[in-house]
């Protein structure tokens, strides 16, 4: 059936209808800082991300310092990182799983 071509076309969208659904991410591997707070309780801070297609750029920057440029330019922070975790993420509703501690000032 042919449509008139006088017939408006109206579309209703509601984004926040969406709001709750899942998007998977692509899978990464992440450096996750933790830093210590004013109670004294280890917190996370912040994270780099690499993706998998990455991850031989990740394994280079790594040797080349990269974990220890950045502890450097933050000691002068109020609360400086005393811990990185190296995580493996499939998707960012389960959270990250450790794969490696490479610093931790307290072991």
């Amino acid at each position: 059936m042919a449509r008139d071509k006088q017939t408006e076309i109206n579309i209703t969208f509601d984004e926040d209808l969406i709001e709750n659904y899942y998007i998977p991410e692509y899978p990464r591997f992440e450096i996750c800082y933790y830093i210590e707070n004013e109670k004294g309780n280890i917190e996370f801070s912040d994270c780099d991300s690499w993706i998998i297609e990455e991850r031989n750029s990740m394994i280079e920057e790594i040797k080349d310092g990269y974990i220890e440029n950045v502890i450097i330019h933050e000691l002068d922070e109020e609360f400086p990182i005393v811990k990185v975790v190296l995580e493996y993420v499939e998707d960012s509703r389960n959270g990250g799983q450790e794969i490696q501690v490479l610093y931790d000032i307290y072991n």
